[in-house]
C-alpha cells in the first residue's frame, strides 16, 4: 500500500463496528482518496506518523457527540456555496435535528434538557425559507455565521461539486454507506466539525432510498441501525410556499396570466457546461408549443406562455443576457404555416424576480424547464410547484446528484435530447380545465 500523506485533521467514516469491514478515508483535503482494511489503514497511520494517537482513525458516530453537548449549530452561512446546494444541505440537517430529537434519550443518557439545534443561514437566501413571519422551521435563521462555545457543537457544511462526484464514484457499489467528517485540531475550533459528504449522499441515493434519503443521511450520520429506517419519518426539500395574498400580488406584478398555459424556461446557470445554446432552447419552446397543439392539450384554446426566468441583480459572467435572449426570442415563437405567414406557437415573457419572488412565479407554471439545478431544486421542493424537465450534462454529472425530488425528471444533453425535453414537458404539463 502506497504512503499517503494525511491531513492534519482527523477524518471519520461512519461505518459497522466490525472492524473488517472496507473504511473509506479522505486524504489531503479530500483529493486523494483511498480505501483499505481497518487494519491496515491504522498501520499505515502508525508509520506516517510515528506516536501521533490522533492519527489512528476508527469509525465514529455524531450520536456520541451529543452527550455534552446543549445543542448543534449548523453553520450553511458560506457565501461561495450554490443555491441548490443550500437547500439540499437544509434538508439534511432538518432530518438530523428531527432525527437527534427522536433519538435523546438513547444520545443523552439522564435528565438532560432537550437539544437546541439551530441552522445558520445566509441572511440573502432565508427569504426561501422564511417571509413576513412565516417560516418552513423555526430551525433556520440567519446569520453570517454560527458562534461557537464550549457547550454547542458547530457544524460545518463543506460545498464542493468534486466532492460530490467522488461521493458518487465510491457509492456506485456500496450505496448508503458514503459519509464522513472532519474534526478541527484548532484550539478555537476543537467543537467544530466539517461534513464533506452528507448532501452528497442524499442526492445520490435517490434510486435506492427515494424520498427518504435525506432521513437516510441523517440516520447514518448518527449511527441509527439499518433495521430502524423503515419507521423513520421522510423530510424532504422543502420551501416556504407562497399565500394567497403573496401568490396573487406576485404573478400579477410580474404579469403572469394564471388562466394561460404557463411554461417556464431556466436557460442560465452557474456553471456554464450546464447551459445549452439559445438555438436548441428555441427548439424545444417550438417542439412544446406545437405539441400542445397537436396532442390537444388545450381545448379551451388558452394563451400559451413561455416565461423566460434570468437573474436580475447578480448574473454569472457566462448567463445569456436579456438583450440576446430577446434578439433570439423577440416576444414569440412562431412557425410558418399553409395557412398564413406567421402563426403564433406562443408568447415569450421575460422574468426577472429575486428569491422572495420566486416561490409564488415557479408555483404559477405548469411546467418548468430547467439547467439549473437551484431552481429546478426550488420549483419541486413547492407543495404546488410544477413538475421539472432538468436538463444535464452526463459528462459531468450523473443523474442521481441532480435529482432531490420525484417531479424531477432529468434528461442527459445527448443526442437528440431537445425533442425529449418537449416530449417530457408535454408528459408532465399541468392541465387546465
Amino acid at each position: 500500500m502506497p504512503t499517503r500523506n494525511f491531513d492534519q485533521r482527523a477524518q471519520f467514516m461512519p461505518a459497522d463496528e466490525n472492524k473488517g469491514e472496507n473504511i473509506t478515508f479522505l486524504i489531503d483535503r479530500g483529493e486523494d482518496v483511498m480505501t483499505a482494511q481497518y487494519g491496515a489503514a491504522v498501520q499505515q497511520a502508525a508509520e506516517t506518523h510515528p506516536g501521533s494517537e490522533r492519527f489512528i482513525y476508527r469509525p465514529t458516530f455524531l450520536g456520541k457527540q451529543l452527550e455534552s453537548r446543549d445543542g448543534i449549530d449548523f453553520n450553511l452561512a458560506d457565501p461561495g456555496a450554490a443555491l441548490g446546494d443550500r437547500l439540499i444541505w437544509t434538508t439534511f440537517f432538518r432530518a438530523f435535528d428531527v432525527l437527534s430529537q427522536l433519538y435523546a434519550d438513547k444520545f443523552r443518557p439522564g435528565e438532560l434538557p432537550p437539544l437546541q439545534n439551530t441552522l445558520h443561514i445566509t441572511p440573502e437566501v432565508l427569504p426561501l425559507f422564511e417571509r413576513d413571519g412565516r417560516t418552513v422551521s423555526s430551525l433556520i435563521t440567519g446569520a453570517p455565521q454560527s458562534s461557537r462555545t464550549s457547550g454547542r457543537l458547530s457544524f460545518v457544511a463543506h460545498y464542493s461539486m468534486s466532492a460530490m462526484g467522488a461521493a458518487h464514484a465510491r457509492m456506485v457499489g456500496n450505496e448508503g454507506r458514503f459519509l464522513s467528517y472532519r474534526q478541527f485540531d484548532l484550539p478555537d475550533q476543537k467543537n467544530s466539525l466539517e461534513v464533506e459528504y452528507g448532501g452528497a449522499l442524499a442526492t445520490a441515493t435517490y434510486d435506492k432510498y427515494g424520498p427518504k434519503r435525506y432521513t437516510i443521511a441523517a440516520a447514518l450520520a448518527l449511527g441509527i441501525p439499518e433495521g430502524e429506517w423503515d419507521t423513520l419519518p421522510t423530510i424532504v426539500p422543502e420551501v416556504l410556499a407562497p399565500n394567497d395574498d403573496e401568490y396573487r400580488q406576485t404573478i400579477e406584478r410580474f404579469g403572469v396570466n394564471n388562466e394561460a398555459i404557463n411554461i417556464g424556461i431556466v436557460i442560465n446557470s452557474q456553471l456554464r457546461v450546464k447551459m445549452a445554446t439559445l438555438e436548441v432552447w428555441k427548439h424545444i419552446m417550438f417542439a412544446t408549443g406545437l405539441g400542445i397543439f397537436r396532442k390537444q392539450l388545450n381545448p379551451n384554446q388558452r394563451p400559451i406562455h413561455f416565461n423566460v426566468f434570468y437573474n436580475p441583480s447578480s448574473p454569472s459572467r457566462d448567463d445569456y443576457k436579456v438583450e440576446e435572449m430577446q434578439a433570439m426570442f423577440q416576444d414569440r415563437i412562431t412557425y410558418i404555416s399553409p395557412k398564413s405567414d406567421n402563426e403564433t406557437v406562443g408568447e415569450v415573457k421575460y422574468i426577472g424576480a429575486n428569491l422572495a419572488e420566486l416561490p409564488a412565479l415557479l408555483e404559477a407554471q405548469d411546467v418548468l424547464l430547467s439547467v439549473d439545478t437551484a431552481l429546478a431544486h426550488i420549483g419541486a421542493a413547492l407543495e404546488f410547484g410544477p413538475e421539472v424537465i432538468m436538463m444535464f450534462n452526463n459528462s459531468q454529472f450523473s443523474q442521481q446528484q441532480w435529482q432531490s425530488s420525484s417531479k424531477q425528471h432529468p434528461v442527459p444533453m445527448t443526442g437528440g435530447y431537445s425533442d425529449q425535453v418537449a416530449n417530457l414537458a408535454l408528459q408532465h404539463l399541468r392541465l387546465k380545465a
